[in-house]
């Protein structure tokens, strides 16, 4: 002490302790976890900068300038690998790409647009020259579209539209006018098209309930239809201009597990009406009414019936007659189209001398995502550190794939 206050250690010895404490920190005597996390943190921050030195140099070589073009050789070949894969800056989370709902809603398109898009539309419609009726002179041509649909969904707001997603050849009516072996021939070229399908309805069958019990005789027609108004309308079809359903007497056999339900040929009362109305209740249909006994077909979707009906099979080829131009845009294929009736779809192999058995399916696009996850030292929980992705723009579905990398591009997304 001088004058009764404590000296001051020297400036020496008061660097050293946080010194010795960073040795000790980092000794051997470190724990496992904190371990394996400084090390994950260390190699997220190198692939970071990677990453942004690889978006840099693709930055730079876009502007073709010269002094890009000597950065980017000297990046070396890891940059050049890398240049290719450049993550988004920020990512918008409230615009429409994250809302695919919003993009039927917005119908701003000009009318330049719509003709652009009728005009790639009719870059893959073909035609064919038909006798028309009896009676007529000259000769029809029918407008068609030859699709590969690979899938099914209905239409998020409009109900009882069926929308189809596949591919179609854009060039398909000029090669169909040059032999397949000539020179001239252009190189077959798909793009992603999506087609809607409105005009849908509901089949219900509803099978009439036994006058007595034991009896073979079963309650008329009439008083079954009469019943069934009442459970239909309004409750199902609404009582408005453009509204109705309609039923007739058919021939069904039951092959099902109700033992109640009779397996031998009855005759039920087929119920149409359009899809975009919903189905009477389970209750009604399970237990029945005073005059009919059950109702079949109210659990089976919109989807279904018209796969059923079409006759579809997995993904093939089927043939659209009279596409339009979509009036507004439903999803992100190149191309859309719409139809109004279902029965314009048609499997192509059902139709005589089209050759569609032996048409080979167009190539398709796949990606594979990857996902890698760490444990939080502080909450102990699973969080994503990055995602990568690599897309395959030229898989065959009937035949070996090129496995070289000129068909494949990769993002990778780093936390």
């Amino acid at each position: 002490e001088v004058d009764g206050e404590a000296k001051a250690p020297p400036a020496a010895a008061t660097a050293a302790a946080p010194r010795r404490f960073a040795r000790a920190k980092v000794g051997s005597k470190m724990s496992a976890p904190l371990k394996a996390a400084m090390e994950a943190k260390q190699a997220q921050q190198a692939a970071v900068a990677k990453v942004t030195q690889a978006a840099a140099n693709a930055q730079v070589k876009s502007e073709g300038g010269a002094a890009g073009a000597k950065s980017a050789s000297a990046a070396g070949a890891g940059g050049s690998i890398l240049a290719s894969t450049t993550a988004p800056r920020s990512l918008d989370a409230n615009s429409a790409s994250f809302r695919p709902d919003v993009i039927e809603g917005e119908s701003n398109q000009s009318d330049e647009m719509k003709a652009a898009a009728a005009a790639n539309l009719e870059s893959a419609i073909q035609t064919e020259v038909v006798d028309v009726e009896e009676g007529e002179e000259g000769k029809d041509a029918n407008r068609y579209l030859d699709f590969f649909w690979t899938d099914a969904k209905e239409h998020p707001s409009r109900k009882g539209v069926i929308l189809l997603f596949g591919k179609v050849e854009v060039n398909a009516a000029q090669n169909a006018k040059s032999s397949p072996k000539s020179k001239n021939a252009a190189p077959k070229q798909y793009v992603s098209c999506c087609v809607a399908v409105s005009g849908n309805s509901r089949n219900l069958f509803v099978l009439p309930r036994k006058k007595e019990e034991g009896s073979d005789e079963y309650e008329s027609m009439m008083d079954v239809h009469t019943e069934l108004k009442s459970v239909l309308q309004p409750a199902c079809v609404p009582n408005r201009v453009g509204a109705s359903w309609g039923g007739k007497v058919v021939d069904r056999q039951y092959a099902f597990h109700d033992a109640s339900v009779p397996r031998e040929v009855t005759k039920y009362l087929k119920v149409v009406y359009d899809a975009q109305f919903p189905v009477p209740a389970e209750e009604v249909c399970m237990n029945g009414g005073r005059y009919f006994q059950k109702i079949f077909g109210a659990g089976a979707s919109n989807i279904e019936n018209f796969i059923v009906k079409r006759k579809l099979m997995g993904p093939c080829w089927i043939r659209i007659k009279n596409p339009e131009p979509a009036s507004s845009l439903v999803s992100w294929c190149k191309l859309e189209c719409q139809v109004d009736n279902p029965k314009s779809v048609t499997r192509l192999d059902l139709i005589q001398g089209n050759g569609g058995g032996t048409r080979s399916p167009p190539p398709v696009t796949t990606v594979s995502i990857k996902v890698k996850t760490v444990v939080n030292p502080k909450t102990h929980k699973n969080e994503v550190v990055s995602v990568s992705a690599v897309a395959h723009k030229n898989v065959l579905l009937d035949t070996a794939s090129d496995e070289g990398t000129r068909h494949m591009t990769q993002l990778s997304l780093i936390r």
